[in-house]
């Protein structure tokens, strides 16, 4: 099985550039084929503010109870799996869309994420997963 892990994200500027998501999904196409994985890749945006970092994970077809979210070690995990509708499969003559198990998995920044109020919605075949950044209370830092 083949993850995804984005490497670490700071705090001051998070950005994933285009290039690293083309040789990412490439890296990763190629391993698949290579050594026969059946766990496909999403297609992931990430946003950020100054409350929060935004994952929109593009699943469209996927029911959200087919998805399973989980944050360990410093990972968010994203997986599931997208099916043709059962009696259904037949009456297509061809098929794109990518069928079976999905995963997606991005080291986040747990000194700086408040993983504990981590949310998620799912809405017109996009995966939206808002992880709030810690606050830091303002005033006297004491020296010590």
């Amino acid at each position: 099985m083949v993850v995804s892990l984005l490497n670490q994200m700071t705090d001051e500027n998070s950005q994933v550039t285009s290039g690293y998501r083309h040789l990412n999904n490439e890296m990763e196409n190629i391993l698949n084929r290579a050594f026969g994985s059946k766990v496909a890749s999403v297609s992931v945006n990430i946003r950020e503010t100054s409350d929060t970092f935004t994952f929109e994970v593009d699943i469209p077809g996927v029911d959200k109870k087919d998805i399973t979210l989980g944050v360990e070690d410093g990972v968010l995990t994203v997986s599931g799996s997208r099916s043709i509708l059962e009696g259904t499969q037949e009456e297509y003559t061809h098929i794109e869309s990518r069928i079976g198990k999905f995963e997606r998995a991005f080291r986040i920044p747990t000194s700086s994420v408040d993983t504990g109020n981590i949310t998620a919605t799912s809405e017109n075949g996009v995966l939206t997963i808002t992880l709030p950044k810690k606050t830091v209370p303002a005033g006297t830092i004491k020296i010590q």
